[in-house]
Parts: C-alpha cells; structure tokens; sequence
C-alpha cells in the first residue's frame, strides 16, 4: 500500500484513472446536475485492491447526492429529506430567516434611525445653548467690568442657566434611553436568535460527526470524534485540551477516507491509492484537471493515520536521499556564515529527528552561542541562506529582510514551458488553515505578494528566474501553480504540483548589506541538476 500522502501514480493507477475518466464523460453525457456539479471541479479518487476491479470515489456530493452508479456510497448519507438531519437543517434555516428579517425589518431601521436623528439633535440643542451660556457670561463678565453689578443677580442667572443645562442634558438622556431600549428590544431578539442557532449548530454537527464511523482492516471501529479527538491528543496539540474536538467541515466525505473504509468493511485488501482533480481549477486553492495531488492534512491525516496505522510508523520520504548531502559553507566572518543548503534538509529543527541547518551549524560551531536563523527556506527548497553569527548582526539582517532591502533570485524547473517570456504576479497568498502547510490565494484575507519571472536561456529545459518582492510563505510555488499564476507548476513540488526526485526550485543569488563593513556583497551558488 502506497502512502497517499507520498506517492507517485504507478501505471496501473494511470490505467484505472483512464478508466475513471471514461465513466466521469458517461455520467457527464447521461445527466446535467452530474455535468454542472463536475464541470466546477472535482476530486476523484481510485483504490486499486487484490481480485477486484478498482474502487472509485468522488470527494463531497455531486448534484446534491452521494449516491452514483460505479461508485462506493458516502460512509453517512444523512440527505435524506425527512431523516434527522434534514429535519435540523431546516430548523435553523427558518431561525436564519426570522434574523434576516429582523434585522432588515422596518421596525428596527426605523428606531435606529430615530435614535440617530435623536443623538443628533440632542447634541445639536446642547451645543446651541452652551454656546447661549457662554455668551451670557461674557455678558456678565462685561457688566462687572463697567462696576454695575447686582452680583447676588448675577451669581442667580449663572446658576439658573447651569441648572437647565443638567435638565436638558437629563431629559435627552432620558428619550434616548427610551429609544435605545426599542432597539436593544428588537436586537435582543435578534442575539438571542443567534445564540439558539450557534447551539442547534454545534449540536447538530456534533450529531453528524457521530454518525460517520470509519472500519480498520482489523475490524475496529471509530467515529470521527474519536479520531481526530485521539489524533490531538497522539500529537500533543493544544485542541487535545479543549472537551470537544475540532473537526473540520465535511471530515469523512473525502475521496481516500470513502475508499479505505469501503475496501475494509467488504474485505477488500488495498494496493494503491491515489486521486486527481476533474474539471475547472478553483479560485483559491491550486487544482488542475487530471493532476494527482496527495491527501489533504486538515480534513484527511487523522482520519488516515487511524485506517492506516502503519502510517505512524514510517516518516520515510523520498527527499530523504537529498537531505543527506552536506551542507556546505560558502562564506564566513565573525558576523555571519553564508551556506548552500541541500533540498530535503530543513532551516531549523522540526519534530522530527530530520538535520537542519541550525542544528549542523550548532555542531560545528560549539564557541558561537548566538548563532541563529535570520530566514529560513522550505524543506524541498535548495539553496543561500545567510545565518548570523551575534545578536547585533542577526538585527541588522533581519531588519533588510523586514525593509525588502536584500535581493533574492531563484532558478525553478517548471513542469512545462512558459509561453511568456517574463512577466510578473501579483496574488495575494493566505494560509490554507484545514489543509496546512499548503497555502491559497485569498483576494479577500491574503497578504500582498508580488514575484517577477523571466524564462532562462542557458539550455535547461523549462528553466525560469523568479525574483520575489515580498516574502510570503510558499510564494514563489503557489505563484507558479495557481491558475491565475503561471498555472505551471515547479517541477516536483508534491504539494503544487507532481511529485519528482526533488523540488526544482533553488536560492542562486542573496544580495544584502554587511553588517560589519556597510558594503553591499553578493553571492552566487548554481543549482546542481
């Protein structure tokens, strides 16, 4: 059984995908919700298994149900109209329809509105008569000056005109308690509302995780909130500490969990899995038609782990060749180490017992105890990266990165060639919080990232500089994959893309000031591919 996190498609996975294809064309001609649904974009899944033909999936619904000839069933088909479900949903429809027409109900328009025109006057009347109050001590102040005072007089009006801005003040206070209470009635109303809809949710959902029990090889059975509440607590994360586990929406309608717990309760033993995405690329996560991509971590890993034990057993990779290669040293003073890192080795020390270049620098390095990163490059990344080796150097570093004042070139192989020549992207980047690390392009929460490419002419196949403006994680990978990108994925890039012997994808050129002589240097280092 292949690791559906880690793989490459074998030959026979192609064939059964081609044949996966043909039955997609089929349902697509047969029937249009199937068609439209598809047409937005799908993932799909096979599982090939011994003595039978491949098993198929598709990940969610399409067309409204679970159920479609030449497929395994959903684990908990719960769109049954009248079942318990449905029957829930629609409750908590009608209670989002009564705060919609709440809060856009004339009754509540028109007391905050009246509130409004009543602050309003309320401050427009006790400005006029301040200003009245204040022109009448001038008036006061004038007469004393002359020397023609009744002061008794005086000393009366003063109070009189303080004690009717205290009953004005009081009466506005008490017409915009009155109408603020109408508002807050009708708000109220509308909180409450929410707060039945929040716990009828929870509830609900809570319910469905429930439903959606998944079967081992071995027979053992596990609902959804066992498993991921088992999984949290197995890596020690802070939701372990929380009473009810955070699931995902639509954990378990996903093509491999389908196809596992399928193949294991009819006694089916699985031999490779795999799924690729149909149809039109989303706008924010990176899908191209036909490509395999590997299983997602937010709504997948536990779910897997706990069907695939042997999962947890082996974190063997195949960049795990590569990260075995030396680190080497390029450059070093007594302010900062320049080195060339390997793909596969990681900048700091993870979980796991994987060598970073912090942790191979500290060994040889034992004197330096300032040692630290001022940046850092992904795991699959080769390449410059600059290490200082005091604080006061490690500040003046870091504040170039922060200032976008040290240059940065990178050399990629893309999976194709480019039919531009240079250009650049702008696509905002966010992190893809149910399916980490993998990032998407959000236009609405992303943060700016901006990459200038340019294709090579030096005789590499696909060869393209890319230049990043801003240092957004995973920039330069999704700005190349993503449809509105490149739409050309790095060659390798297992998360992006297809999965190769590495990430083509090096740091060639890091260009910044030294922090000791004030200059400007630059080192180089060519990819080895």
């Amino acid at each position: 059984m292949n690791n559906p996190f880690d793989y490459q498609p074998s030959d026979a996975m192609l064939r059964a995908k081609e044949k996966l294809a043909a039955r997609i064309e089929t349902l697509c001609s047969e029937d249009d919700s199937f068609a439209a649904d598809v047409a937005k974009g799908k993932m799909f899944g096979v599982l090939i298994v011994e003595d039978h033909e491949p098993l198929l999936a598709f990940s969610g619904q399409i067309g409204g149900r679970f159920e479609w000839q030449g497929f395994v069933p959903a684990v908990f088909d719960y769109l049954d109209d009248a079942g318990f479900f449905k029957t829930s949903e629609r409750i908590i429809s009608d209670i989002n329809r009564r705060i919609a027409e709440l809060e856009g109900s004339a009754k509540l328009l028109s007391a905050r509105e009246k509130y409004k025109t009543l602050e309003a006057d309320s401050k427009a009347d006790i400005e006029r008569y301040r200003q009245l109050m204040k022109a009448a001590k001038a008036e006061r102040d004038l007469i004393r000056g002359k020397g023609l005072t009744d002061e008794q007089r005086l000393i009366s009006e003063s109070q009189f005109m303080k004690a009717e801005m205290h009953r004005k003040k009081a009466a506005w206070r008490e017409a915009l308690a009155r109408e603020a209470e109408r508002v807050a009635g009708i708000e109220g109303e509308i909180r409450s509302l929410k707060i039945k809809r929040q716990m009828k949710s929870m509830r609900l959902q809570q319910w469905l995780f429930k439903q959606f029990v998944f079967t081992t090889r071995g027979g053992e059975r596990r609902d959804l909130l066992h498993i991921f509440g088992e999984y949290y607590r197995r890596n020690d994360s802070m939701l372990a500490m929380s009473d009810t586990a955070i699931i995902p929406s639509g954990a378990g309608e996903c093509c491999e969990p389908k196809l596992l717990n399928y193949a294991f309760s009819h006694d089916f033993t699985p031999v490779e899995i795999g799924m690729f995405w149909w149809g039109e690329s989303p706008r924010q996560e990176i899908r191209h038609h036909g490509q395999f991509y590997p299983a997602c971590n937010g709504k997948c890993k536990p779910i897997l782990e706990f069907l695939l034990p042997e999962l947890l057993e082996s974190s063997t990779s195949f960049y795990d060749e590569h990260a075995a290669q030396a680190l080497m040293t390029l450059y070093e003073d007594e302010a900062l180490i320049v080195v060339s890192k390997p793909a596969g080795m990681l900048s700091v020390p993870g979980r796991s017992t994987r060598q970073s270049v912090y942790s191979v620098l500290a060994d040889t390095h034992p004197d330096c105890r300032e040692l630290s990163m001022v940046h850092r490059l992904d795991m699959d990344t080769s390449g410059l990266l600059v290490v200082a080796k005091t604080k006061k150097s490690h500040a003046f570093l870091q504040r170039q990165f922060a200032e976008h004042t040290i240059y940065k070139e990178y050399v990629a192989l893309l999976s194709r060639p480019l039919t531009e020549k240079e250009g650049v992207i702008t696509l905002p980047i966010a992190p893809e919080h149910t399916d980490r690390p993998r990032q998407k392009v959000d236009f609405a929460m992303g943060k700016a990232a901006t990459t200038e490419y340019k294709v090579l002419h030096d005789g590499q196949k696909n060869a393209v500089r890319l230049i990043p403006l801003t240092g957004r994680t995973h920039q330069l990978r999704v700005h190349c994959a993503h449809r509105q990108g490149l739409g050309n994925p790095i060659r390798g890039d297992r998360l992006y893309g297809q999965r190769a012997d590495r990430l083509y994808l090096h740091a060639e050129c890091l260009e910044f000031v030294h922090p000791l002589t004030g200059e400007r240097v630059t080192f180089r280092a060519c990819p080895k591919w």
